[in-house]
């Protein structure tokens, strides 16, 4: 089940990347190291997972299969899809 704690987002998305074979575990290392100093720079992203994807170093189909094992959600690209504005209002 998903955490709350930023950190431990950060370690299970990394972790769930290496066992997908997106990245390996000294990639991973490094990604984790060069966004957290970013962070306390006062880096332009926010997300760790949008700066993956972002920057290039993950492909944007290995990610959302990561955030969905990490959400336990599936997963659902509607990148391109029209949505009906009044539908997405709807949600809580």
């Amino acid at each position: 089940m998903a955490k709350n704690r930023p950190e431990t987002f950060i370690d299970e998305l990394c972790a769930i990347l290496v066992r997908h074979h997106a990245i390996d575990a000294q990639e991973a290392s490094v990604y984790k190291t060069q966004f957290r100093a970013g962070q306390a720079s006062d880096a332009d992203f926010d997300d760790f997972d949008q700066y993956l994807v972002d920057e290039g170093l993950v492909e944007k189909e290995d990610m959302l299969k990561a955030l969905s094992v990490y959400y336990d959600v599936p997963a659902i690209d509607l990148e391109g899809d029209l949505i009906d504005d009044e539908l997405v209002r709807n949600f809580p």
